[in-house]
């Protein structure tokens, strides 16, 4: 919570205590009024109670309010950097766009064991495309759900990539190695291990069309350099690489994400 944002918070709690203390002042004055309009007569602890329940529908009123506003500012000033981003690297920005090329990449993620794992087809957003060492790049905010019902969650998830000019990259795709992944490894058989790697083998799960192409492109120096890093998901097939984690990325990690892929 930024510090604007806990002015704003503040000044609601301070005014509805206020009004709150107000009303309890004149109590009396306020107690003869309504039991002359309604007719009844109305004991002190019930006034409270009649006062208290509308202020209080209206501070949850006020903290709705006050939370829709706060996600409409940040999305407009993380709009704003990102814009900022492109100006100083003269690259486009496009508030929002398709990526074919992404669907493709989700058409063989989607024959694999992360299914459904749909960032790959969610809408995308602040779309950064560029030029850096001289490759094509890309970012994109990408926003997708899963789950359905009450189990429903909207995720949001900064995805990079770079497009060579010509075909490169075996079709793969790498990603950090869960609970499960351990538990049916021996059943499925299907993640590609490096024996001389043991810590990149437990770090991750990794499989694809070629095994021995794969393996072929996945040096030692490759294969070191994950297992350096924070974990993240890679999916790469001829011409276009892509990596995201499972955070939205500030300008300033993008840049460190964006040299990691030169």
């Amino acid at each position: 919570m930024n510090r604007h944002t806990t002015k704003v918070l503040g000044v609601i709690i301070v005014v509805g205590f206020g009004v709150l203390g107000i009303l309890f002042s004149f109590s009396d004055d306020l107690l003869r009024l309504v039991n002359k309009v309604s007719g009844k007569i109305l004991i002190r602890e019930e006034l409270g109670g009649l006062i208290v329940v509308p202020i209080g529908c209206i501070g949850v009123f006020s903290l709705i309010i006050l939370s829709i506003v706060l996600h409409f500012r940040q999305k407009a000033h993380r709009r704003e950097d990102l814009q900022k981003l492109a100006r100083q690297n003269s690259w486009t920005y496009t508030e929002s766009t398709t990526l074919p090329f992404l669907k493709e990449f989700d058409v063989y993620i989607n024959n694999s064991w992360i299914a459904g794992s749909n960032i790959l087809t969610g809408s995308s957003n602040n779309v950064l495309m560029g030029i850096m060492n001289g490759r094509n790049i890309l970012v994109s905010d990408q926003i997708y759900t899963t789950g359905s019902g009450k189990n429903r969650t909207t995720h949001e998830k900064t995805l990079l990539g770079i497009e060579l000019r010509e075909a490169q990259f075996p079709f793969m795709c790498l990603y950090p190695e869960g609970f499960f992944d351990k538990v049916f490894d021996g059943l499925t058989k299907y993640d590609i291990d490096f024996p001389h790697r043991p810590l990149f083998s437990q770090k991750y799960v990794l499989y694809g069309k070629d095994e021995n192409q794969i393996r072929s492109f996945l040096d030692d120096r490759i294969l070191a350099f994950y297992e350096q890093q924070p974990p993240f998901t890679t999916v790469c097939g001829g011409k276009y690489l892509v990596i995201y984690g499972d955070i939205l990325l500030n300008p300033a990690q993008i840049m460190a994400q964006l040299n990691f892929l030169f």
